[in-house]
């Protein structure tokens, strides 16, 4: 079975045109929350009626070094947000087969302590 879901995977790997952004949260024991991104998906926390942004964007400009010396580039277009190689407008992505080589995939990751002054948690997903 095992070596059957590796096959789809591999194979499932070339179907992949575009590729995607995610938020995860894991709360540890109800006192550790764990929280990984990447791309343009977001995650705030409301303390005491606060929202706290806990991850940032992964905008091209702030990553333009990076994606250049992956022989990539960011345009940055009259009333168009800048965009990897004219396309993808986030520098973080996973599975973008036409841009993986000048993006990172690797997720940011942030930990914080719930207590009681923590009312809500929002994980949001493409600027939302």
């Amino acid at each position: 079975m095992r070596k059957h879901i590796r096959q789809f995977f591999h194979k499932a790997q070339t179907w992949v045109v575009v590729g995607s952004t995610i938020v995860t949260a894991i709360l540890i024991n109800g006192i550790k929350l764990w929280v990984e991104s990447v791309g343009d998906s977001h995650f705030f926390l409301c303390r005491v009626g606060q929202a706290i942004e806990m991850m940032i964007n992964h905008e091209p400009n702030t990553k333009r070094g990076s994606i250049e010396n992956r022989c990539g580039f960011v345009s940055n277009m009259l009333g168009d947000v800048p965009r990897v190689n004219g396309q993808l407008a986030v520098s973080c992505a996973f599975d973008d087969n036409s841009l993986k080589l000048h993006l990172r995939s690797d997720p940011d990751i942030q930990w914080t302590n719930i207590d009681k002054s923590t009312n809500i948690l929002i994980l949001t997903s493409d600027s939302l």
